[in-house]
C-alpha cells in the first residue's frame, strides 16, 4: 500500500510537538448533549470551538492554536514544580484524507508502522478501536523515547469528512496516570461537527 506522504507528515508533528458532509442534526445533539454533561461535573472550564470541532479543559491549562507544525491546537497543563520540564498536553492534528482511498484499519497500520521511525523503544500497549457508526474512533496507547524525553501517548483517531482527526495525550510515564482522568474529561468532550 502506497504511504500518503501527508500521513507522515501529520503523525511526525503530532509526535514532535507533543513531545519537546458533517453529523446529522441528532448526532450534533448528541454530541453536545455528551459535551455538556462533562461540563456539567467542570462547570469552570474552558471551551475551544469553531466550524470543525469543540473541545473543553481546564481553566489553569493553556490553550494555543497557533498552529506550529500543521497542529490545530495545543492545550498544556501548567508544570507541577519549578523542577519540572515537561508540560504534559492535549493535542490536535488533522490529515487531509482526500484522493487517498482508506479506511480507519488502513490508516492506523500505517500510523503505527511509522510510529517506530520516529519514536525510539516504543512499545505498544494499546491498540484498539472504540464505538461504533458516527462515534467510531480507533485508541493507541504507546511509550517510547524522543529526544531526552521518555513519554507516553495516547492517541483516539477518528476518520471523518474525507480527513483523519488525531486527539492525542502526552505525558511523562510516571504522570501518565495522575493525569488520565483529565484527559478522559478532555477526550469525551472533543466532538467533531
Amino acid at each position: 500500500m502506497k504511504t500518503p506522504a501527508l500521513i507522515l507528515t501529520a503523525l511526525s508533528a503530532t509526535l514532535l510537538l507533543s513531545g519537546c458532509g458533517g453529523p446529522k442534526p441528532s448526532q450534533a445533539q448528541t454530541a453536545t448533549d455528551d459535551a455538556s454533561a462533562v461540563a456539567i461535573n467542570h462547570p469552570d472550564w474552558q471551551t475551544s470551538e469553531n466550524e470543525e470541532y469543540f473541545i473543553q479543559y481546564p481553566a489553569d491549562w493553556t490553550f494555543n492554536n497557533d498552529g506550529p507544525l500543521g497542529a490545530k491546537f495545543f492545550v498544556f497543563a501548567p508544570l507541577d514544580s519549578d523542577k519540572d520540564t515537561f508540560r504534559e498536553n492535549v493535542n490536535l492534528n488533522v490529515e487531509n484524507l482526500q484522493g487517498h482511498d482508506m479506511d480507519l484499519g488502513q490508516y492506523i497500520e500505517i500510523a503505527i508502522e511509522q510510529i517506530g521511525k520516529i519514536i525510539t523503544n516504543v512499545h505498544l500497549t494499546t491498540n484498539e478501536r472504540i464505538g461504533t457508526g458516527d462515534r467510531e474512533y480507533h485508541k493507541v496507547i504507546y511509550t517510547g523515547s524522543l529526544g531526552e524525553y521518555n513519554l507516553q501517548w495516547e492517541q483516539h483517531v477518528r476518520l471523518a469528512n474525507g480527513q483523519a482527526y488525531i486527539l492525542t495525550f502526552c505525558a511523562e510515564p510516571d504522570q501518565f496516570d495522575s493525569y488520565k482522568n483529565t484527559w478522559e474529561d478532555i477526550a469525551a468532550t472533543f466532538r467533531l461537527k
